[in-house]
């Protein structure tokens, strides 16, 4: 269980020194309210679509714990984006599976491992620039498995998103922030280190001359 206080801290530092992420994930979050008639659809627009494509820059701001500027940001978005959209396409099912159990106690607790699951997924997919969503949602599984401070610092974020969610619905996703950067910061203390984190970001091309000055220092 060491080092899951610094994660938890350092996590919400993290999210609080890039404001910029910050503030569009509030707007997103609080400009579109949710309406019982257009969850289905919403729920496959936003999450599948929108959440997928801004995972892969979040976590990779996250996990550098730097700007990233705007090139930067949206490279990462770009370039993990099939990957997220194929772990959401897994996630949704695996939900749709969990509704199905009868006993409600148990889907409950179902939806909560599924959610962890994918939590360290999305992680490993962007520190590890993984392109195979099966693959870091195992990966996943053996972290969790090996490393039981990532249930610790799961489940304080868990908890406030859940009772947020009946207080304020639209300010919950906000709390994913915290969640992702401290799980991001867990994984990189365990098992990351310089020449096993993500790809540099993603930015416009220079002229191959510039390139190869920059690979030589």
């Amino acid at each position: 269980m060491r080092g899951v206080a610094q994660a938890l801290r350092d996590g919400l530092l993290r999210v609080v020194s890039a404001p910029v992420v910050l503030a569009s994930v509030a707007a997103l979050s609080l400009l579109s309210p949710l309406h019982p008639s257009t969850a289905s659809r919403r729920i496959l627009v936003e999450y599948v679509l929108v959440s997928a494509f801004l995972f892969g820059g979040i976590l990779d701001r996250y996990a550098r714990g730097r700007p990233t500027r705007g090139y930067g940001f949206f490279g990462a978005c770009g370039r993990h984006f099939g990957a997220m959209l194929r772990l959401a396409a897994i996630e949704i099912l695996l939900y749709l599976a969990a509704d199905n159990v009868p006993d409600a106690r148990a889907a409950l607790a179902l939806a909560a491992v599924i959610a962890l699951l994918t939590t360290y997924a999305r992680v490993r997919l962007v520190v590890e620039d993984r392109r195979s969503a099966a693959g870091a949602l195992l990966a996943s599984a053996r972290f969790i498995r090996r490393n039981p401070a990532a249930i610790a610092v799961y489940a304080p974020w868990a908890a406030a998103i859940v009772a947020t969610a009946f207080v304020a619905r639209g300010a919950a996703p906000i709390l994913l922030l915290p969640l992702f950067a401290s799980a991001t910061i867990l994984f990189q203390s365990r098992l990351a280190h310089a020449g096993y984190t993500a790809a540099p970001p993603v930015e416009w091309p220079e002229s191959p001359a510039a390139e190869a000055i920059a690979n030589r220092r």
